[in-house]
């Protein structure tokens, strides 16, 4: 997770514009010892160290893996990070039926979970075979009861068509049952650098601390980290907000102490504009 978003920033800050970006989502040391991994690997030891004609610069700038789940996935090439063939989407969360809508909500809702323990879904079915590909935005309403800040996890998922989750490689795939994505944010340090936030990526500030005053409602945005995914006509994507820990997770990852405690509520429709800026490529045939 971390060196995957920490690739890309840098990808993008490197001045050279000799450079190319090699992604995947299969299990680190089986990709990064692969016949095509070592080919354009040594094409570019050989150029930059050897001075030989590899024809390193012939290969996109961008290779990205858009999988279907585990095993299956298409390859991107491209230009740019993020792919200039995304169209940020946004989708408007609805609490009264727990939907991702096309268009914003007019009558505001609310819905609550356990600080702790709890969590609240939202979805939607895909109509059409689309590619998500980057990171995503969320805007969300918030407002802690009983406490004066809040910890949120954020998910993505994916259901196919009979229901059933969908499992990815996280983690560098030492875990095979992770996730399409996911998200964290704590909500007093919600202050956003707006010169460097952009549609689709938050960035905040973190040079002071916001916290809540009771019955305080307030917006915040959370960065979900960079995937490249394709959902097939039929097949569900699933938003998961909660207060702890989304699962399965590597203790390589640490939180620290959580401020949770009471009841999170998740503000939706009117002024409460809660919705998930998806990177959408749509297929051929939309």
């Amino acid at each position: 997770e971390l060196h995957t978003r920490d690739t890309f920033t840098a990808f993008n800050r490197i001045s050279s514009t000799e450079k190319w970006l090699y992604n995947h989502r299969q299990p680190k040391w089986h990709a990064f010892y692969s016949e095509e991994a070592l080919s354009l690997q040594r094409k570019f030891l050989d150029h930059f160290l050897k001075g030989l004609n590899t024809g390193i610069e012939n290969e996109p700038s961008v290779r990205l893996q858009v999988n279907e789940n585990r095993t299956d996935f298409t390859e991107l090439l491209t230009d740019s990070w993020p792919p200039s063939q995304v169209k940020p989407q946004r989708r408007y969360l609805n609490a009264v039926d727990g939907s991702l809508a096309d268009a914003p909500i007019d009558a505001t809702s609310v819905v609550s979970y356990d600080a702790r323990t709890g969590s609240t879904d939202f979805d939607m079915e895909l109509g059409k075979t689309t590619d998500i590909v980057g990171g995503m935005r969320l805007r969300l309403w918030v407002e802690a009861v009983g406490s004066d800040d809040m910890d949120l996890f954020i998910a993505i998922r994916k259901f196919d068509s009979a229901g059933q989750e969908v499992f990815f490689y996280g983690f560098a795939g030492a875990n095979s049952n992770d996730v399409v994505s996911r998200g964290y944010m704590r909500v007093s340090r919600r202050e956003l650098d707006e010169s460097l936030s952009s549609e689709l990526r938050p960035i905040h500030l973190h040079q002071r601390e916001l916290l809540l005053a009771p019955g305080e409602i307030v917006p915040v945005d959370i960065e979900i980290l960079p995937s490249g995914t394709r959902f097939n006509a039929g097949e569900k994507l699933v938003l998961t907000i909660q207060g702890h820990v989304v699962e399965p997770h590597h203790n390589l990852i640490g939180f620290g102490k959580l401020r949770n405690q009471g009841v999170h509520r998740i503000h939706t429709g009117g002024r409460y504009d809660s919705y998930l800026t998806l990177p959408v490529i749509a297929k051929s045939g939309a």
